[in-house]
């Protein structure tokens, strides 16, 4: 995926040449590289859809409550849930900045 995005390949060599090794001691310099990271895995999730097992009963939603009995299995998309452009701005566009101003996107 990096090698599509020439300039994010150049920032990520600025901040780790190849003579340099991550560490706990240059982590906060890697900045760039985890946004980019968290970026890839948000456009191609290694497991694009999940499953959970309901041990509890659960109502979610606001206005149009779904009841989710005992013993439900759950499935997520997160392939599709990730391009949702109602949650991500430009969702299907490669953006690793949206990881620089919101860690927690």
């Amino acid at each position: 995926m990096i090698f599509l995005h020439y300039q994010q390949l150049k920032e990520v060599d600025r901040v780790l040449p190849n003579d340099i090794e991550p560490t706990n001691e240059n982590l906060p310099a890697l900045v760039i590289c985890e946004a980019i990271i968290n970026e890839t895995l948000r456009l191609y999730p290694p497991a694009p859809f999940f499953g959970r097992y309901c041990i509890r009963e659960h109502t979610i939603g606001r206005e149009n409550q779904l009841r989710i009995p005992i013993g439900t299995t759950i499935l997520v998309n997160s392939y599709v849930l990730h391009r949702r452009n109602d949650l991500w701005s430009q969702s299907d566009q490669f953006d690793y900045t949206r990881w620089l101003r919101d860690p927690k996107t």
